[in-house]
């Protein structure tokens, strides 16, 4: 009984951090909270970058994949970055509607 109980513990200790995704970290920037939903024919990718160099205004690449494996790019833009957390956003149409999505890269100025 010790044992199961035990088992169960670590595994509720060990789930929820096999199924988080981390940060993204590309040119001194950490990209967290990228997500992206398909509403309609419209997918909408959107997150938050922090740290890195000041720009005006940061260019963010997001390449996405849906679950067919086709790779879609969109971009957005942050006007006046200056590393404290912004929130952006991308938005782009798929014909199709996808059952999941799934970023697979980012890039940044």
């Amino acid at each position: 009984m010790k044992y199961a109980l035990l088992v169960l513990v670590l595994l509720a200790i060990w789930t929820p951090r096999s199924w988080a995704e981390g940060p993204w970290h590309f040119n001194g920037h950490v990209f967290t909270n990228v997500n992206a939903m398909q509403q309609g024919k419209e997918v909408t990718v959107s997150g938050r970058v922090s740290s890195g160099p000041m720009k005006n205004p940061l260019q963010i690449g997001l390449y996405v994949s849906n679950d067919e494996g086709r790779t879609y790019r969109t971009y957005a833009l942050v006007r006046d970055f200056c590393g404290k957390g912004e929130l952006f956003e991308a938005k782009f149409t798929a014909w199709e509607r996808a059952k999941w999505w799934k970023v697979v890269a980012i890039e940044s100025n």
